[in-house]
């Protein structure tokens, strides 16, 4: 057995491990960071520019599965420095939480505002990019440009940050 097929095996076997946990119990499978960052002009939110065919030229926002053992707001951590390189020391939590479904998947979201700049790293699992660029986008940008199941998010993000 070669190491990638390995690494493969594993890396499905982690995928059948959060579906099962997520289908025991009602706690979010995934959990992510919207990343806001404050310009001259209001409020922008980072969009990651998605790079699975399904979703070509859409937007996504840092998001993952929680690991085994992990708590959400860990997980959420993790995804953020992981698809931005955004670390958790320069983010500041001042709005809080939501947990929402999205396609059948609950998804616990952080806000965070930043003052650092991203920058786009391959899945440390696979070594593949799950993303293709990183913008800043206007939360109306992000809104008509973002993957379909995320558009609740960002009126929810645009309620939050602009009366903080």
């Amino acid at each position: 057995m070669t190491a990638s097929f390995k690494k493969n095996q594993l890396h499905q076997l982690r995928q059948i491990i959060r579906e099962f946990v997520s289908m025991s119990d009602n706690t979010p499978g995934a959990a992510g960071i919207a990343v806001v960052k404050k310009f001259d002009d209001g409020w922008r939110i980072l969009g990651l520019m998605s790079s699975k065919k399904k979703h070509l030229g859409m937007y996504d926002l840092t998001k993952g599965m929680i690991d085994p053992g992990e708590s959400q707001f860990e997980a959420a951590l993790r995804e953020t420095f992981e698809e931005s390189g955004i670390k958790g020391k320069d983010l500041n939590f001042e709005w809080g939480k939501r947990t929402m479904s999205c396609n059948d998947n609950s998804i616990c979201l952080y806000i965070a505002s930043t003052k650092s700049e991203p920058h786009i790293m391959e899945n440390p699992e696979t070594g593949h990019l799950e993303h293709t660029r990183a913008d800043w986008l206007s939360l109306d940008e992000f809104e008509k440009q973002c993957i379909g199941y995320l558009k609740p998010v960002a009126g929810w993000i645009r309620n939050i940050v602009n009366k903080g």
